[in-house]
């Protein structure tokens, strides 16, 4: 009985100590021999009910936390190799360094600048064309004046020599198709100066919208030339010393040294108009106002002759234009200076290209001639400027790309 006892108490132990240790308590009644002396399932046993032995684990099943994913590797010709140091540096070894120079096959372009309406973002001119005056053997032409309708250059030229004369002289404005239009068939028989109607002392030109040609004496008179054929038609007029015609509207104005007069379409009696007088040339905008040359400045005048100033601080200004634009340009001594419509100051063109300028015109197409009478008749010329392409808007060729 003692004998008996003992043993359920040692079972018993035992079987706190195992479920303590994390195994399980066996059944009430279990057959304990099955377990060995010990009561336990050996390690080596492969039995479903025992622990997997450690030497049948494979070395693959197990984790490998030093185990990397292989980089992918770059092409050459994508990363520069004066660069790779730089992709693959896990930290800039400098960071103070400059920048690494840019690929000699990278260009950077200027940063786009709208434009802001100044000058800088004005057309420039330069010169065309140096078109010569004097094409005639016989005669020493020099230019005095100049207009144009877009398609022909007309030129006030005086010859000055015995025997002197005046006449007008028309080009394409390439230069070409020269003609001399103020004489007659009895001139070119005499070699002289029978059969010119104008004098030396004409002065100044212009084309009415018909495209007749009126010139402008100093001589108290004007000459129509009535196209297509251009007969001369000399009329007498109460001037006072005529300096320069211009054909604004249905009407012609002439500079004079007691100011500005007005002549309608039939040429009668001309009539006061504003109060300025002009020192100079003149001109007329598109919508019929007039410019004329006063002093050192530029004075517009409305169609009822109220005057303003819209340019000053001119260096002896000889001559006006006006553009279908409404720029102004006035010629000077040796230059042409141009200004917006309100008079601001846009450039300056023709520096170093002039001799003896004496009056300016614009046509159609936005070119400037300038009636240069030079040294004398072999280096007189019209010189014809345009302009170039402006500055400071965006380039259209981007649309292309």
């Amino acid at each position: 009985m003692f004998k008996n006892s003992l043993l359920i108490g040692l079972t018993l132990s035992l079987s706190l100590a195992l479920t303590g240790c994390g195994g399980s308590t066996p059944p009430t009644g279990a057959d304990m021999s099955s377990m060995g002396s010990s009561g336990m399932t050996p390690l080596n046993s492969n039995t479903s009910t025992g622990i997997t032995p450690v030497g049948d684990l494979s070395a693959g099943d197990a984790y490998d936390q030093s185990y990397e994913e292989p980089a992918e590797e770059v092409p050459s010709e994508e990363v520069p190799a004066e660069t790779a140091e730089e992709v693959h540096a896990d930290t800039p070894t400098n960071t103070t360094s400059a920048p690494p120079p840019m690929p000699a096959d990278m260009t950077v372009a200027e940063p786009y600048k709208p434009s802001t309406g100044s000058s800088s973002s004005a057309p420039s001119y330069s010169a065309e064309g140096s078109f010569k005056v004097d094409q005639d053997t016989f005669n020493q032409w020099q230019a005095v004046n100049v207009t144009s309708d877009g398609a022909s250059i007309y030129v006030a030229a005086v010859d000055s020599k015995m025997p002197s004369k005046g006449t007008v002289i028309t080009m394409d404005t390439a230069g070409a198709s020269w003609k001399d239009i103020g004489k007659s068939f009895l001139s070119t028989i005499t070699l002289g100066a029978a059969g010119y109607k104008m004098s030396k002392t004409i002065t100044g030109v212009t084309l009415d919208s018909s495209g007749n040609v009126l010139v402008a004496d100093a001589a108290d008179r004007v000459f129509s030339l009535t196209a297509p054929k251009f007969s001369i038609t000399e009329t007498k007029l109460s001037l006072s010393g005529a300096t320069d015609v211009v054909s604004a509207g249905d009407s012609f104005y002439v500079a004079t040294a007691a100011g500005i007069q007005k002549l309608d379409a039939g040429l009668t009696a001309p009539s006061s108009f504003g109060t300025v007088t002009p020192t100079g040339g003149l001109g007329a905008d598109a919508q019929g106002n007039l410019f004329a040359v006063v002093g050192s400045g530029i004075q517009k005048l409305s169609a009822t002759g109220t005057g303003t100033e819209v340019v000053k601080g001119l260096s002896a200004p000889l001559d006006v234009a006006v553009d279908s634009n409404g720029n102004i340009f006035v010629l000077e001594s040796s230059s042409v200076v141009w200004f917006d419509s309100k008079g601001v100051k846009q450039g300056e063109f023709g520096s170093g290209e002039l001799q003896a300028p004496k009056a300016l015109c614009t046509d159609s197409s936005g070119a400037v001639y300038v009636a240069d009478a030079g040294s004398s008749h072999k280096d007189s010329v019209v010189v014809k400027f345009s302009a170039a392409s402006s500055g400071g808007g965006l380039d259209t060729s981007l649309d292309a790309l």
